[in-house]
């Protein structure tokens, strides 16, 4: 999924699909530069399952140096190299949000 957002990101995916994921942008120099924008759910059934929500949310725990890489091959090579270190962190951060969403009354 990271390599989608990615691609969303920096407009190589399809046009129809670059309004998913919006990444934040400022003026200044911060230390977490490149966040993307987490959308605001209406129902926590379909709205925290969805790709807008869960991309956005995967985009913002990579680390900063992932975000900033322009190269869609380094950004890959990245991530295989740091998936032992940091895919277990998305996971779980991941499956912490899918849990919330059953405990959640209906």
């Amino acid at each position: 999924m990271a390599c989608q957002v990615f691609k969303i990101v920096h407009k190589q995916s399809p046009a129809y699909i670059h309004d998913l994921i919006k990444v934040k942008s400022s003026t200044y120099s911060l230390r977490h530069e490149h966040k993307a924008e987490i959308p605001y759910v209406k129902t926590t059934r379909y709205g925290l399952k969805s790709f807008q929500y869960n991309g956005a949310h995967i985009w913002n725990s990579l680390p900063n140096e992932f975000r900033k890489v322009e190269d869609f091959a380094t950004f890959k090579r990245l991530i295989c190299i740091g998936k032992h270190q940091y895919a277990d962190f998305v996971l779980i951060d991941l499956q912490a949000t899918l849990s919330g969403c059953n405990q959640v009354s209906r």
